[in-house]
Formats: C-alpha cells, structure tokens, sequence
C-alpha cells in the first residue's frame, strides 16, 4: 500500500516536521473535507479501518528505531480530530466509525486501557 510507504519513507532517519505537517491535511482535504468530489463513504470507513494500522506498520514498533513519539501521532491524528469537530453537520455514520476505529482503539491501546480490560475479563 502506498500510504505505508509514504509514510515509511516519511519516518525514515531524522525526523523533519516540514514534511510530516503536509501529510495529514492532504489526507483531510481529500478524504473527508466536503465538497463535490468528496470520495464515497465505504472509502472514508476504509480508509479510517486502515489508518492506525498502516501507520504502525510504517513506524515500526516501541524498540524500533523510527518508532513514532506522541507528537508525530498527534500530527497524524489531525483529519480526524477535525472530522469530530464538523459536529452534527458531518456525515453521522462516519463521525460514529472515526470515533471507534481511531479514538476508542488508542484508549484501548493505552496502558490504562489495557489495565481494564485485563480486570474487565
């Protein structure tokens, strides 16, 4: 998948915020930004299905080198923080699946998080 590479290729040796701030507004501006050529909803739940997972993979894991730190995901959490914040006027389906697949995943990710579910089983 390119968005792996992208990103991959992004993260790869020093770190350079010029480049990474792009990245996540041409991803809002063309996969959740309303306008007349706004892609079809089963591609915005795709995309949003897929995202955390291939920017895992592009940063490898806790002990990699390339590892993302809190602000880069923070950068890249961006489209969808402003996809949340369309409020009521945004398509409710999509705002109800950004909420899952991004939000609740990272608060079960959390060591919290993994801390409830453990005493929740």
């Amino acid at each position: 998948m390119k968005f792996k590479y992208y990103h991959t290729t992004l993260l790869v040796g020093t770190f350079d915020k010029q480049h990474l701030i792009p990245s996540p507004q041409v991803f809002e501006e063309s996969v959740f930004l309303q306008s007349s050529t706004t892609p079809s909803l089963g591609f915005q739940l795709h995309f949003t299905d897929v995202y955390l997972e291939e920017l895992a993979k592009a940063g490898g894991g806790e002990d990699e080198e390339g590892s993302l730190d809190d602000q880069i995901i923070r950068v890249f959490l961006r489209p969808f923080v402003a996809q949340l914040r369309r409020g009521k006027g945004g398509e409710e389906r999509l705002r109800s699946h950004v909420e899952e697949r991004i939000f609740h995943h990272l608060m079960r990710q959390s060591d919290v998080g993994i801390a409830y579910e453990e005493v929740s089983d």
